[in-house]
C-alpha cells in the first residue's frame, strides 16, 4: 500500500491479515447477508498493535490512542468502526454527555441553545484532552475501519480524516437530510437536532445524550479495499482454535498488555470536605484556586491537588507516599502529557500535592481545564475581578479526579479520571477497600456509567 495514502503508520500486511481473521468470525454476531461485524474494542486494539500506538481507549477521553509522529509531535487518534452506508456519509457517535444530562445541565433548552451548549462542551473537552495529554490537534485524526457488502462480496477498508474542533461561529441548523434551514425550530421535533459548523455536519440525540458527526467516506484518505470471507460455520472455527492467544499468533511481537498492578490512590480536584457530598465544591481560595488566596501577593499558577485527610488515616493506604513524621520526601511525578515534574506532599497535615516549581503542575491543570495556560491566564486579566475555578468548570471537561500510581518510592504517575471517580473511590475505601488495581476500579466505573446510561435512556 502507498505509505502516503493514510495518516496512520500502519504495518499494513499485519493489519490486513487480522481484519480478515476477525471477519471470519462475523457470523457469530450477524446474518450471512449483512456487512461483516467487527467489535469496536477489537478495532481499537488492532490499531494500537499495528500502528505502534499508545492505547488510551479505556480512559474517559476524546482520543482512543496516541501516535508519536515526531519526537515533539504527538497525534491523538479517534478509532471507529462502522458500516459503509448512507451514501458514504454515515452519522457516528463522537461524544457522550450522559452525566451532564442526568444533572439536567442540558434540560429545557431551545434547539438553538442546545446546539450551542453541546458544541461548546465538545470543543472544551477536546481542547482539554489535547492539552492534558500533550496532543497536537493539527496532527490528530480519525481512523475508521469501515465494513460493507455488495455484489462482489464482503469487504473492509480504512478511512481516515482530520480530527476537527467545532467552529462556534459557523453554527447553523440543518434538517434530518442535511439540508440548510433558515432558522432553528422553536421546539425539538423528535429527539434529534441537526446542525453544521460550516465544515462538518452534526446531530445531537436527546434520547441517548450523544453527539454524532457525519463522516465523509469520499474525502479524507482511504486504503485499498480488503476482501473478507466470513466463515460459513464460525462455531466450528472457534472449536478449531489451538489454544490461548491463537487469534493473535500471526506476526506476534509482544503479548497483549498486562493489567497495571501498581498501587494507586484517587484524589479529587475539588475540596475534600465535599468529597461525599451530592454537590461538590471547588474552594475559591484553595486547591486549584490557590493563586486566588489572600495573605501575600500571589501569581496565577499557584495550585495544588487536594489530598483527603483520610488518606493518612487509612491503614490500607499507609505508606503510599514517601513520608515520615509528617514530612514527605520529594519524588518524580509523570504527568499525562509525558512530562516528569518534581513533586511532594506539602502544607499542614500533608494536605496538598504540589510540584516544584509550583506552576509546573498548575500549567498542566489549567491547560486541561481551559485548553491552554494562555487562555486560563485570562481569568486574572478580566476586567473587574479574578474568576476562580468552580466545580462547573470540571463538569464541562468531564474530569474531577486524578489517579496517582506508585512505581516505587521515587517515581509516581498521574492519570485523569472522569466525574465522580474520587467520590466512588473513597466510598469504597470506607466500606472496606476499592479494587486493588486501577484497571479494576476503572471497570467498576465503566459498569456504573453503562448502567446510568441505560437508566437515562429508559427515563427518556
Amino acid at each position: 500500500m502507498d505509505e502516503g495514502s493514510l495518516y496512520s503508520p500502519l504495518r499494513w500486511s499485519e493489519y490486513e491479515a487480522l481484519v480478515k481473521a476477525a471477519c471470519r468470525l462475523s457470523g457469530l454476531f450477524s446474518g450471512a447477508s449483512a456487512a461483516p461485524y467487527v467489535d469496536y474494542r477489537f478495532a481499537e486494539r488492532l490499531f494500537v498493535r499495528c500502528a505502534g500506538a499508545r492505547d488510551n481507549s479505556r480512559r474517559d477521553d476524546s482520543f482512543d490512542a496516541f501516535v508519536q509522529v515526531y519526537e515533539s509531535l504527538r497525534a491523538g487518534v479517534g478509532v471507529k468502526t462502522f458500516t459503509d452506508r448512507s451514501g458514504g456519509r454515515p452519522l457516528e457517535k463522537v461524544a457522550e454527555f450522559t452525566r451532564l444530562a442526568r444533572l439536567e445541565r442540558l434540560a429545557g433548552l431551545s434547539p438553538e441553545a442546545l446546539v450551542r451548549k453541546v458544541a461548546e462542551l465538545r470543543r472544551r473537552r477536546v481542547l482539554s484532552d489535547a492539552s492534558a495529554n500533550g496532543v497536537s490537534l493539527a496532527g490528530s485524526y480519525y481512523h475508521c475501519l469501515v465494513r460493507g457488502r455488495d455484489g462482489e462480496g464482503a469487504y473492509a477498508f480504512v478511512h481516515e480524516e482530520t480530527y476537527p474542533l467545532i467552529d462556534l461561529h459557523g453554527l447553523a441548523p440543518l434538517d434530518s437530510q442535511g439540508r440548510p434551514l433558515d432558522a432553528y425550530p422553536r421546539e425539538l421535533a423528535g429527539t434529534t437536532v441537526h446542525f453544521t459548523d460550516g465544515c462538518r455536519s452534526y446531530a445531537y440525540s436527546t434520547s441517548k445524550n450523544v453527539l454524532l458527526m457525519r463522516f465523509d467516506l469520499h474525502a479524507g484518505r482511504r486504503s485499498p479495499r480488503i476482501p473478507v470471507e466470513p466463515a460459513h460455520d464460525p462455531v466450528a472455527l472457534l472449536l478449531g482454535l489451538a489454544g490461548e492467544g491463537a487469534l493473535w499468533a500471526a506476526g506476534q511481537t509482544a503479548p497483549p498488555e498486562e493489567e497495571d498492578r501498581r498501587p494507586y490512590v484517587v484524589l479529587p480536584l475539588y475540596a475534600p470536605k465535599s468529597l461525599l457530598s451530592a454537590s461538590p465544591q471547588v474552594g475559591p481560595k484553595s486547591g486549584i484556586n490557590q493563586w486566588n488566596a489572600g495573605g501575600r501577593p500571589r501569581k496565577f499558577g499557584e495550585a495544588y491537588i487536594p489530598v483527603p485527610k483520610r488518606l493518612h488515616e487509612d491503614s490500607r493506604l499507609e505508606g503510599f507516599f514517601p513520608a515520615a513524621d509528617g514530612v514527605c520526601r520529594p519524588f518524580r511525578l509523570r504527568l499525562p502529557d509525558g512530562r516528569d515534574v518534581r513533586a511532594k506532599l506539602c502544607q499542614e497535615g500533608m494536605k496538598a500535592l504540589m510540584s516544584d516549581p509550583n506552576d509546573d503542575l498548575a500549567r498542566w491543570l489549567y491547560a486541561m481545564i481551559d485548553g491552554s495556560f494562555e487562555k486560563a491566564s485570562l481569568r486574572q486579566r478580566e476586567v473587574g475581578a479574578s474568576r476562580p475555578y468552580t466545580y462547573e468548570d470540571l463538569e464541562v471537561v468531564g474530569k474531577d479526579s486524578v489517579a496517582v500510581l506508585k512505581t516505587d518510592e521515587e517515581r509516581f504517575e498521574l492519570r485523569l479520571l472522569p466525574l465522580g471517580a474520587a467520590r466512588r473511590f473513597w466510598q469504597l475505601e470506607a466500606r472496606g477497600g476499592a479494587p486493588r488495581t486501577l484497571g479494576g476500579f476503572k471497570a467498576l466505573l465503566d459498569a456504573q456509567a453503562e448502567q446510568d446510561a441505560q437508566e437515562g435512556q429508559g427515563a427518556g
